[in-house]
């Protein structure tokens, strides 16, 4: 096996690593191309929304996200792309398979992976109670 082929390989086992980690956790977890479509999504999302992964793979992220949330969202992320700086607790209502909304609150980091974006959401950000306001921060 030459160099190339060890290399791959071993990039092939961190990324079914990294994605098996994906799925142990309780946290939403989804993967987004540069042209907004999801890529991948963790268990969590699965159990959380009610969509298997193969119905949200390869649809725009908009498709679940709110009405009401949609501006401001698209806004976020589009001053997010290029800033180098993460977003921080956007919330944000998704849509769940029996059509019903959720809350989640996101975060992103500031890099991509060969331009697709990871994100992680949960149900309520850690340290705050319910009442008091939430704050999305992009520098």
């Amino acid at each position: 096996m030459n160099l190339v082929e060890r290399a791959s390989q071993t990039l092939a086992r961190i990324e079914e690593s990294l994605f098996a980690m994906w799925d142990a956790l309780p946290e939403l977890f989804i993967a987004v191309d540069e042209e907004g479509k999801i890529r991948r999504i963790s268990a969590a999302c699965e159990m959380t929304l009610g969509w298997t992964k193969a119905e949200m793979q390869g649809q725009h992220w908009f498709l679940f996200t709110h009405p009401d949330d949609l501006s401001r969202t698209a806004a976020v992320y589009d001053e997010h792309r290029g800033s180098g700086h993460p977003i921080v607790g956007l919330p944000a209502c998704w849509r769940t398979k029996d059509g019903e909304y959720v809350q989640l609150y996101w975060y992103t980091p500031s890099t991509t992976m060969g331009g697709v974006s990871f994100s992680v959401a949960t149900l309520k950000i850690p340290g705050t109670p319910d009442s008091k306001p939430i704050l999305y921060t992009v520098k």
